[in-house]
């Protein structure tokens, strides 16, 4: 096309947008003027121009709207980073995208353009758009652009109290009242300017505001925000352009659901609250009972009970000593339309409540001292998981159960948690322990955690035991706990072995509490492999030897290679990216050709016969085994292999953090001594193998170097 022609079919889509837009915003030529082959620079300093800019004669000096034109037809996807570019380079307050025929109309919110179905008319009475639930997301995401300078907290904090608001204007018929009122601000021309401007919206908005707090009685802070911000007010109008009055409450709580989704040190996990919900279902609750959270944290625990149950006339209560906290649950909860919770900010362990309650619920953080409450119990602990257990079970009424989270530290540690655990067991009902698999709370913590269930009442002698390994298993968990907290008959089929009955006559003398030690499968796998193998303890195959620890700055690249857990892969031992150290060590620290190796810190019971023929050391984080009586290492790696011994590994391993074992421990390991001729032929064939996979590693490091030549460069001069 010429370019002459080209340049005349261009003028005639603006001269048609112009039009659209002056109908559309309801304004003559006296009010809006434009401006064509505006250019303006962007960041990074560089020219960029706009077909046209549209001022407001009020306010020459800020641009009300930008027009680009396109010949032909749109795809929006191609063109949407260039608007976005105009537009927070520009400032301008909104944007079209139009090539005469097709209209695209877009938001400036931050610098972040929002599509909006039409123009304002007169340039501030919005048009409003009635939000569905595809479109939550966008929503949102706007909004935590719009208070990106917060931190995670505070946006989540902020976005909720917009929502509570918005649904108490729109149940109270006020929505239009409230619009009206943002219109006259932004009519005002204050957006975005002084604080005389702030001052203005934040006395207009005050009826409206204080209507809003009076609606429910836990809002006793006095204000919805500390003080209105220039994001905060942007944020308001924008929300109030949504219509949300059709929402209902399922897709109230989606909405909310995606603000409230973020995993943060105050919220339980919710597949762990969803499971103490169906515990809390099953074994049945009656009707206006008092249930209390005691780390009520972000609510989640007490928000999937209250979903769960489906009974309006449970008294819930939530308590946390951090005030904001109680502030996100209040707005969180009200927006969900539950507005009978009872939310208190008081420091739990030291409060004195008036009342008990039929049932407490309770995660709190793992490891945290309150060295001021050292003397508050007879237990002498300041560790706040077992300061909750005692005070939880003061608060409970007799007959009432408390449901915690703890780490399972607890189930098996010295000291004053092993009297806490003897109190429990001698002076109330410990109904259940359950399990929860390893990094259920990441990426908060790698803790390992269990659940249990105390009844206030005179012991009994049972305990059921589970682990919580897998999601289908839950379900089996829930119906066997329910018939076995009511009394009620019923049957163990479970050849996994994942809920077990365990009698407390059987609990160990040091009172540890861990299932698996009570776990009915190990102790018949002992019987089966006791009556058909000979048992010996570990010590009298081999000798044991710690590592030792070297310091980095010894490290060198030529010397005794030192070996550490990541040097370690498949049962063998690679010295190619292992550090080396010229340091000099004791003889026993020496690493030889056929001794094994086994990891005692962290990553536990990882295993590799060293089968290099120079001598290496390795961490202290592995233990050396030197095999007795001329015993064939890959023998005995194979018998420490097998099941029964792993799980004796795992039984002997501590820490809640980061698992270690001991040389004591390990040294009583038991170990089945299956007949060599058994185990002879598969030797030989992983010897084999491991030759044949020698070769061909050899095989591929030649054709690496072939290859390497062949794709390099060479010039003839």
């Amino acid at each position: 096309m010429p370019i002459k022609q080209n340049l005349d079919q261009e003028n005639l889509i603006i001269e048609k947008i112009i039009k659209k837009v002056y109908t559309l915003l309801n304004l003559n030529k006296e009010e809006l003027l434009f401006e064509r082959k505006v250019t303006f620079r962007n960041e990074k300093d560089y020219i960029i121009r706009a077909d046209v800019i549209g001022y407001l004669t009020k306010d020459l000096k800020n641009p009300f709207i930008l027009i680009e034109s396109k010949i032909g037809r749109i795809n929006l996807n191609l063109c949407i980073d260039h608007i976005t570019n105009l537009v927070k380079n520009s400032k301008a307050t909104y944007a079209i995208l139009s090539n005469g025929d097709d209209f695209y109309f877009f938001k400036n919110v931050n610098g972040k353009i929002v599509s909006i179905n039409s123009l304002p008319k007169k340039g501030f009475i919005e048009t409003i758009i009635k939000i569905k639930k595809n479109e939550f997301q966008n929503l949102i995401d706007v909004l935590n652009n719009t208070f990106f300078s917060h931190s995670k907290f505070e946006r989540s904090l902020i976005i909720i109290k917009l929502f509570a608001l918005m649904r108490f204007l729109h149940e109270s018929k006020r929505v239009d009242e409230f619009r009206q009122i943002i219109n006259t601000v932004r009519n005002m021309n204050v957006h975005g300017t002084s604080l005389k401007g702030i001052d203005q919206i934040n006395s207009v908005l005050n009826d409206v505001l204080t209507d809003f707090l009076n609606s429910n009685p836990n809002f006793n802070y006095g204000y919805i925000f500390k003080e209105l911000t220039l994001d905060l007010i942007c944020g308001i109008e924008f929300i109030s352009g949504f219509d949300f009055s059709e929402l209902s409450d399922e897709e109230w709580g989606y909405l909310i659901n995606e603000v409230n989704k973020e995993p943060s040190e105050w919220k339980t996990p919710p597949k762990i609250s969803e499971f103490i919900g169906k515990i809390v279902n099953s074994i049945g609750t009656d009707d206006k009972i008092k249930i209390a959270d005691l780390t009520c944290g972000s609510g989640g625990d007490l928000l999937q009970l209250i979903s769960t149950l489906k009974n309006n006339t449970i008294r819930y209560n939530g308590y946390d000593q951090n005030q904001s906290i109680i502030e996100y649950c209040n707005y969180l909860f009200y927006a969900l339309n539950y507005k009978k919770v009872n939310f208190e900010a008081v420091d739990t362990l030291t409060n004195h409540f008036t009342g008990l309650f039929d049932l407490i619920l309770c995660s709190p953080p793992f490891g945290v001292r309150r060295p001021d409450m050292k003397n508050y119990t007879e237990f002498k602990t300041d560790l706040i998981e077992e300061l909750f257990i005692i005070k939880s079970l003061k608060l409970l009424k007799n007959g009432g159960k408390l449901i915690i989270i703890v780490p399972q530290r607890f189930l098996s540690s010295d000291g004053p948690t092993k009297r806490i655990r003897e109190y429990i067991l001698k002076n109330h009902n410990l109904l259940s322990i359950i399990d929860f698999p390893s990094g259920i709370f990441l990426p908060l913590t790698s803790v390992n955690a269990s659940i249990l269930i105390i009844e206030k009442s005179t012991p009994t002698s049972r305990i059921l035991m589970s682990y919580f390994q897998k999601d289908e298993a839950s379900q089996k968990i829930i119906t066997i706990l329910s018939k076995f907290i009511k009394n009620q008959d019923f049957i163990l089929n479970d050849k996994s072995h994942e809920v077990y009955i365990t009698h407390k006559s059987k609990i160990k003398e040091d009172l540890d509490l861990r299932p698996i030690l009570y776990n009915p499968k190990i102790e018949e796998d002992k019987e089966k492999i006791s009556s058909k193998y000979e048992i010996k303890k570990l010590k009298d195959l081999v000798y044991i030897d710690s590592g030792i620890s070297v310091a980095s700055k010894k490290y060198s690249d030529t010397g005794t290679p030192y070996i550490r857990i990541k040097d370690i892969f498949d049962n063998e031992v690679y010295l190619d990216g292992a550090y080396s150290t010229k340091e000099e060590f004791d003889k026993k620290y020496l690493i030889q050709r056929g001794n094994i190796l086994l990891s005692s810190t962290g990553t536990i019971g990882k295993l590799a016969v060293y089968r290099h023929d120079e001598p290496a050391i390795c961490s202290n984080s592995l233990f050396i085994l030197r095999p007795k009586e001329n015993l064939d290492p890959d023998y005995l790696l194979n018998l420490i292999e097998n099941r029964f011994v792993q799980i004796q590994i795992t039984l002997i391993s501590k820490g809640d953090i980061i698992k270690h074992i001991s040389k004591k421990d390990l040294e009583d390991i038991e170990i089945p001594i299956i007949p060599l001729d058994n185990q002879k032929q598969k030797i030989l064939e992983a010897e084999r193998i491991r030759k044949e996979l020698e070769i061909l590693e050899q095989e591929k490091r030649k054709l690496e170097l072939k290859l390497k030549k062949l794709t390099s460069l060479e010039y003839n001069v």
